[in-house]
């Protein structure tokens, strides 16, 4: 089976199969050093996307930190991770939080994005929208019978990040996502669709994972 996505090329999805899930952090991972630093990561970032979010949709929209994907395999096999979900009233977005610091491309490797730095060094790095995409997946699964939007982004707070002009708009800045969201609020006012009941959502992403460790 495959499935297109425009930003990064094709993408099979066949060797992966999202069968489980986990919210939060699996057993052993709380005191680990790594998660430890994570989790720092993630709080300085959801302050921000807080200040972006909380004063266009108020009380309307929820966080969660860490969302792990599981293949068929199982606790033993591959998992994709995902730092943060945003729920929403105008949808479910699957957040990647980027650091890179240069001009963004595409590469000729289809699952991975050129970074030209400073001196002329290029990095590659995987890409964040065809990473997470078994994690829309299997978001779709759980929510087929809801109407709502699942969208993957990748976000910057690098302001000296700069994306290609055949980067999908799908990468953002920081500064750029209130604009985003404004957009998506006034696509959703304009199309007449129902705002999504975050509390049903809630409810079903809960159900719909493993479990839920609190840290």
């Amino acid at each position: 089976m495959t499935k297109h996505y425009s930003e990064c090329g094709r993408i099979r999805t066949d060797f992966f199969i999202p069968a489980d899930a986990i919210l939060g952090y699996p057993d052993g991972i709380v005191n680990d050093p790594i998660a430890a630093e994570r989790r720092l990561r993630y709080i300085d970032f959801s302050s921000k996307l807080h200040a972006v979010l909380g004063p266009m949709l108020g009380s309307k929209y929820r966080l969660f930190e860490g969302l792990t994907v599981l293949t068929s395999v199982g606790l033993a096999g591959p998992a994709v991770r995902v730092d943060c979900l945003a729920v929403t009233c105008i949808g479910v977005f699957v957040i990647s939080q980027i650091d890179w610091v240069g001009k963004v491309d595409r590469s000729v490797d289809k699952d991975k994005l050129q970074v030209s730095t400073a001196g002329a060094r290029t990095e590659l790095h995987p890409c964040p929208l065809r990473y997470t995409a078994p994690v829309v997946h299997y978001l779709g699964a759980i929510l087929d019978d809801v109407d709502c939007p699942i969208e993957s982004i990748a976000v910057s707070d690098n302001e000296t990040c700069e994306f290609g002009l055949d980067i999908s708009t799908s990468f953002l800045k920081l500064s750029e996502l209130h604009y985003f969201f404004r957009v998506k609020r006034e696509h959703y006012r304009r199309s007449g669709a129902r705002f999504v009941d975050i509390e049903v959502m809630q409810k079903r992403l809960l159900i719909g994972c493993m479990r839920v460790l609190t840290t």
